[in-house]
């Protein structure tokens, strides 16, 4: 990041506008501290002259205690060093009887706070005085305010000290650690350049913290994982599709090109035509089930959801199965084994539309004998639509690769079938949230749609009127 850049930084702005405001409620705090102590320290200095007052008053109880308390006052003034404290008793005639000061004006009766100056002082130190009437007498006690002064000199320069170094601490602290969240961000933005520039391997690092930007990279990298995914299977697709597709055309092409000899020689076309006929609804058939696919893992036809009973959808994929697994050789059983409601919300076409892949695929590729289990089971806190059979099974390698788009075992492509029955089922599964599991029977396989619990209430299997499928035009 070049320097000029550094200060447009949110993060460094962020940091050091908290160290600003740490600095400010800093300020603040010490001023209110600097306040009271200044307050406490004036509370007690008056409470003192107070007393001290109070001393010469009940020494001056009549009028043959005046030579008492001039003895008192003169004893006090000789004990003050420096005109720490000053004293000063005046008749009501104005004649001065005892005193350590000469004020340059007239003194008011109550609190003063004066200069040493204007008491005829050589200091411009502060005094605190009270005057007051002691019978026939007026009576000024006052005290130095030099060891407040100081005092509050003392704390003043502690505290600029300190704010200096939290300033430094702070400032310089949260410009290290805006820099250093700044350098994550970036590290953030060089991986999103490197994945708009093609890598999609790119990867955000992680510090390991577990801090907000982690949490941020760990989202950032879950969804460049899908990103790479889904691109991955763009061009898987895309290559399947040039591999899988080329084969049925030259083949429809064929069919066309004998047609078309057959009728320049003047031979009947009819076989060739509905040949190639049946070739091209196979390859509208794929294409249909390609944009199932694709409107499925696009979100459509939610508004369809509504509750389904899994042991109605197995009862009638029973039905329709049934008599074609006995012409195979094969049987085809229900079994519900559900401990609570079998009921889950979702779109019942589609639900169908996922057990007859599940059973047609173990039609396909199992030999005759096989004995197919259509069951409704409980487990956990879901409920799972299960398609076992007694077949050859699926290799525990193969297991992923076949619910990608057109990947088949028969790698000759002998066997009927487009290589999308399970990746319909994988994609009506995500679709409905439920977890799709393919595992060994032994022998055989063991294919498992579980529904997490989503109870459906009777107002919910009420609202069952629903417009027709938008992908089953």
């Amino acid at each position: 990041m070049r320097p000029t850049e550094i200060w447009r930084s949110t993060a460094l702005r962020a940091a050091l506008l908290t160290a600003a405001l740490s600095l400010l409620a800093f300020v603040l705090v010490g001023a209110v501290a600097f306040g009271l102590m200044q307050r406490e320290l004036l509370h007690e200095q008056d409470q003192a002259l107070r007393e001290t007052f109070a001393v010469f008053a009940n020494a001056y109880e009549h009028e043959d205690g005046r030579r008492d308390f001039t003895d008192t006052l003169r004893a006090y003034m000789r004990a003050a060093p420096h005109r720490q404290r000053l004293f000063r008793a005046r008749s009501a005639q104005g004649r001065v009887l005892a005193g350590n000061f000469t004020p340059q004006h007239a003194l008011s009766d109550g609190w003063l706070s004066v200069p040493g100056t204007a008491l005829g002082l050589n200091t411009d130190t502060h005094y605190r005085l009270l005057t007051g009437r002691v019978h026939d007498l007026t009576l000024t006690v006052g005290a130095s305010q030099h060891s407040i002064d100081a005092l509050e000199t003392f704390a003043s320069q502690g505290f600029a000290l300190a704010l200096l170094f939290l300033a430094l601490i702070a400032l310089g602290g949260g410009g290290w650690l805006g820099v250093r969240a700044q350098r994550r961000l970036d590290a953030i933005g060089r991986t999103m350049d490197r994945v708009a520039a093609g890598d999609l391997a790119a990867r955000v690092p992680r510090s390991g913290r577990g801090d907000d930007i982690d949490r941020l990279a760990a989202q950032l990298n879950q969804a460049l994982d899908r990103l790479q995914a889904t691109v991955e299977g763009i061009r898987q697709v895309s290559v399947d599709i040039a591999h899988d597709l080329k084969t049925p055309l030259g083949r429809l092409k064929i069919r066309l090109l004998d047609a078309q000899e057959r009728q320049a020689r003047g031979e009947k076309t009819v076989e060739a035509l509905d040949a190639a006929l049946a070739q091209a609804d196979q390859l509208n058939t794929t294409f249909e089930a390609l944009l199932r696919i694709a409107r499925l893992e696009g979100g459509a036809r939610e508004a369809r959801f509504a509750c389904v009973d899994l042991h109605e959808v197995a009862a009638t994929l029973h039905e329709i199965y049934a008599e074609v697994a006995a012409d195979g050789g094969m049987t085809l059983e229900t079994a519900y084994r559900a401990t609570q409601a079998a009921s889950v919300r979702g779109d019942r076409e589609l639900l169908v539309q996922l057990g007859a892949n599940l059973i047609e695929n173990a039609l396909r590729h199992c030999p005759a004998g096989t004995r197919i289990e259509l069951a409704v089971e409980t487990e956990g806190d879901g409920v799972a639509l299960v398609v076992r059979d007694d077949g050859p099974g699926i290799p525990a390698a193969e297991r992923e690769r076949v619910l990608r788009r057109f990947y088949r075992l028969d790698k000759s492509r002998t066997r009927p079938g487009s290589g999308l029955g399970l990746s319909l089922v994988k994609a009506i599964a995500g679709f409905h949230g439920a977890r799709l599991a393919l595992e060994d029977a032994r022998p055989g396989l063991r294919v498992s749609v579980l529904f997490f619990a989503d109870t459906c209430s009777a107002d919910t299997c009420a609202a069952d009127a629903r417009g027709p499928s938008a992908l089953y035009p």
